[in-house]
């Protein structure tokens, strides 16, 4: 335990208790009702009847998944934390909040994608008047990001699988010979960005149930959130894999001197890099009206 100071295992605990809470609150109704609400607001769109079940479903659903995952995500960051010492050069509380945000949305993701899943059955559909694309549904900034991520965790996992041709010092001190972080979290999010690529794409070509303007609209805005989840999940475990690789590089090119890894310094740096990126991604240019822009010009602002 004395891998661990007291500030990680007071972070861990209230994340987890966090977590735990958000998960019951799920299960109220009040609670539901206000996260509809938010959604309602953001959107400037009213929902009604025929659509508000839905609505309410996917957001508590969501809400489940992000508990979930938080609470997966902090044990494991937890566990790795004390496996690899990573408190002897200071807390790394930071890191601890932003491998819950990376596993909170990871569980979003597949949350979402579970619920729209549903839709591969049923009757009474109808099809949409012209063909429904992927940037319709997710802003180019958000699927580039996605993309651009991922790939340089790829680039920097061939870097380190070539560093025993660049240095042969450092033969066997790297993956595959040695167990990654870098690999495993660089497998999830190619993983992850295919399941956005593909599933993406497969979850626009369900067609929609019959109903009114208003509830396929709002079938529409739902079917964006999922997207939107899984292109944010592939963004923030690209962003990791970026960074356990970059350490493991660093790591085996000076064996003799203490790992920049086991230090809070590197820690605490993704981690804020992950919270400001959380944070830009669901503050800037509204991206949840992009739907709507893009595929119903005339309903932005209606409920606003």
């Amino acid at each position: 335990m004395e891998n661990v100071t007291q500030s990680t295992w007071l972070v861990s605990g209230v994340l987890i208790a966090l977590s735990i809470a958000v998960l019951a609150c799920a299960r109220l109704t009040g609670p539901r009702q206000v996260a509809v609400r938010r959604l309602v607001s953001s959107m400037g769109l009213p929902v009604d009847e025929g659509a508000e079940q839905a609505v309410n479903t996917a957001q508590g659903r969501r809400v489940v998944g992000i508990a979930i995952g938080g609470i997966v995500g902090t044990v494991l960051a937890t566990l790795f934390v004390w496996l690899v010492g990573a408190d002897r050069g200071g807390p790394a509380p930071l890191f601890l909040i932003g491998a819950y945000a990376v596993a909170a949305s990871v569980g979003r993701a597949v949350a979402s994608i579970s619920g729209e899943a549903k839709k591969l059955v049923g009757t009474d559909h109808v099809a949409h008047a012209r063909l429904r694309l992927l940037g319709d549904y997710i802003p180019c900034w958000e699927r580039g990001a996605a993309r651009t991520m991922v790939g340089l965790s790829v680039v920097a996992l061939t870097v380190e699988m070539a560093m025993p041709w660049i240095r042969t010092d450092v033969l066997g001190q790297v993956f595959p010979e040695m167990f990654s972080v870098a690999a495993t979290v660089t497998f999830l999010a190619v993983v992850a960005l295919i399941g956005f690529e593909v599933g993406g794409r497969l979850i626009l070509r369900v067609r929609q149930r019959q109903g009114s303007e208003l509830s396929l609209v709002w079938d529409d805005l739902l079917r964006s959130s999922a997207v939107r989840d899984l292109a944010t999940a592939a963004f923030l475990l690209g962003t990791f894999g970026v960074f356990f690789a970059v350490q493991e590089v660093v790591r085996a090119m000076n064996p003799m001197n203490p790992p920049f890894i086991a230090s809070a310094a590197g820690f605490n740096l993704v981690g804020t890099f992950v919270i400001i990126a959380v944070v830009v991604e669901s503050l800037l240019s509204r991206p949840q009206q992009h739907i709507l822009r893009r595929r119903y010009p005339d309903l932005v602002g209606v409920g606003a």
